[in-house]
């Protein structure tokens, strides 16, 4: 059951809509404004379910899942991935776990995420 987000975004006004809807949802909701600080919440919070964008400053969302998937404990973890960047490629190893979960920002409402993110609960 998917009940802390944490949100990997550098889009300030992004991120604080992303929040507030997801608190207001019920959820409890993480932040981080890149990879870095993306894993260092990961190291100090149970997480269940990660919005990670993948264009971001210091370390992006690529970087991120790599540093992931050195560690075992951090499989478990949904990941959505979040972005501007027009289309999926293959051409990052990393991200074909992740297909059926990457999101163009610009198709998806705040709604739409949140249905998204309801249908890991069942």
């Amino acid at each position: 059951m998917i009940k802390n987000i944490l949100i990997v975004e550098d889009e300030k006004p992004l991120k604080l809509a992303l929040s507030k809807k997801l608190r207001l949802n019920g959820f409890k909701v993480f932040e981080a404004g890149n990879g870095e600080e993306g894993l260092q919440m990961l190291a100090k919070n149970k997480i269940d379910l990660i919005l990670l964008d993948i264009i971001m400053p210091v370390m992006d969302g690529i970087e991120m899942l790599k540093e992931m998937k050195k560690k075992k404990k951090y499989d478990i973890i949904k990941i959505i991935i979040l972005t501007n960047l027009t289309e999926y490629t293959s051409d990052h190893e990393v991200l074909k776990k992740h297909q059926k979960n990457y999101l163009i920002k610009s198709n998806y409402s705040l709604s739409d995420i949140i249905k998204k993110i309801k249908k890991f609960r069942r």
